[in-house]
């Protein structure tokens, strides 16, 4: 996941990107970075930068942090953005924004941790962002995906339509986190997601739209007792 932090009070901001990568040994985050105004992140988002989760300041120079959000909706409707603000009048026009959370300053550790953990977790459940050859970021919904193929440490997302290659990934960590999200292996390069599943043969995994995925000796006994436990 790739988190903006957008801070301009730089004890909050502190605060924040430590209790943040507190939690990079549960998710998979791969990047993290402050912005002190929101100038400097709107220009970041008009040059083409992406993220799958802001966190924003609301009183900000120059841009506000509901600017801000309005300009990451117009091209990204799925992000996860969360607010933090001294000014609770401010609730409802953050709301309207579709925010995940609302932090009153100054940041409280009790609280802020298990809410973004919450949000980390919903979104890392629902979604898979990948960086592709061409450098260019793709966020995909997970129950669109068939299947994960890992070879010669590539990795290569498949949905009914087609198939994004990911060149340079922490292999160890992707499969940690398909494993978390649900996912059964059926091969040692093979992570299926059992959504898709519509037959299990003796060395084969049939999937939606008659895509197959190999189904080892190794793998067989545990694939088939985790997917019984998904079916109930």
């Amino acid at each position: 996941m790739k988190i903006a932090i957008c801070e301009d009070d730089a004890g909050q901001a502190e605060m924040a990107v430590q209790y943040i990568r507190s939690l990079s040994k549960k998710f998979l985050i791969d990047t993290l970075i402050l912005y002190p105004t929101g100038t400097e992140l709107a220009e970041a988002l008009a040059a083409g930068r992406r993220f799958d989760i802001y966190l924003l300041d609301i009183d900000l120079p120059g841009v506000n942090g509901l600017e801000l959000a309005a300009q990451i909706r117009e091209t990204q409707p799925y992000a996860c953005i969360a607010f933090s603000t001294s000014y609770p009048q401010y609730v409802t026009r953050a709301f309207m924004l579709e925010s995940a959370q609302y932090f009153l300053k100054p940041i409280q550790k009790e609280l802020f941790l298990p809410a973004m953990e919450e949000m980390l977790r919903d979104y890392n459940n629902a979604w898979l962002t990948l960086t592709l050859e061409n450098e260019r970021s793709i966020t995909l919904r997970q129950e669109e995906v068939v299947y994960v193929e890992f070879y010669h440490g590539r990795m290569t997302v498949w949905t009914q339509e087609q198939s994004y290659k990911a060149p340079r990934i922490n292999v160890k960590a992707w499969k940690r986190s398909l494993y978390e999200r649900g996912f059964l292996q059926s091969h040692q390069g093979y992570f299926v997601n059992p959504k898709h599943v519509s037959a299990i043969e003796t060395d084969t995994v049939v999937c939606t739209g008659h895509i197959s995925c190999p189904l080892s000796a190794r793998c067989r006994k545990d694939f088939m007792d985790q997917f019984l436990e998904y079916m109930q």
